[in-house]
């Protein structure tokens, strides 16, 4: 390698370095901002578009979770232009290795909803989660399909669908779960582990599998009030 090359090289190693620096000091700073704010963001947290996010007071962005006000693109800055919004309610918390794209879209989570490890969750068709929501590990939320109309078109030609995710308040929602475009989630419902969730569910039933199906009603369910105290049998 020449002279001038190992010049350019050298150069170009320290314009990236730069680069760096400033953006960690943008985080540094962001994240000393959001914290006056009442919001907690990881130092390894992945933000990008801050334009199109917003997040209430009391909330916790733990490290290694990535939320973008647009697609997973692999050009994340704080200064994005956005394309879609997030926004988080009070007191919700993100957890290490969970995913939030927008994807042009709108994604809308109520207050008190937690978002654990490796939940993946887009907004295409937009997408709204109601208070209280409990989302559990590996879930993922898909407010979009592949059109599959034409046998003799690439999939990837036809385009996507996108009805859009409504999620209701206090939902539980399962390890591994898969939520499908178009699908609404009524207040109270709890979904199995595992499922695959194609179809709207009913409040407070309870679905699982593979397509998910209703196995359970909780209205049916005993009341604490109605259930023996400890050591008391149910006859007495």
């Amino acid at each position: 390698m020449g002279f001038l090359s190992k010049l350019k090289l050298a150069k170009s190693v320290l314009a990236y370095g730069w680069r760096e620096l400033r953006a960690r000091a943008h985080h540094e700073q962001y994240r000393r901002w959001l914290h006056a704010a009442r919001v907690y963001l990881g130092s390894r947290a992945t933000l990008s578009g801050v334009e199109g996010l917003s997040f209430g007071s009391d909330t916790w962005i733990h490290d290694g979770a990535l939320l973008v006000a647009g697609a997973l693109d692999g050009r994340y800055r704080l200064d994005a232009p956005p394309n879609g919004t997030i926004r988080l309610g009070e007191r919700c918390t993100v957890l290490p290795g969970a995913i939030l794209a927008a994807y042009g879209g709108h994604i809308e989570v109520g207050d008190d909803v937690s978002i654990n490890p490796y939940c993946v969750i887009y907004g295409h068709g937009n997408l709204t989660i109601g208070n209280n929501t409990r989302i559990a590990t590996h879930a993922v939320i898909v407010p979009a399909n592949h059109v599959i109309d034409d046998p003799h078109q690439l999939i990837r030609e036809q385009g996507l669908t996108c009805q859009g995710i409504e999620i209701g308040e206090d939902v539980w929602i399962g390890a591994g779960v898969r939520i499908l475009d178009g699908v609404q989630i009524g207040d109270g419902a709890v979904i199995g582990a595992g499922a695959v969730v194609c179809k709207d569910v009913p409040a407070r039933s309870v679905v699982a599998g593979v397509p998910a199906k209703c196995i359970g009603d909780r209205n049916a369910l005993p009341s604490r009030q109605d259930l023996p105290a400890p050591g008391e049998s149910a006859s007495s």
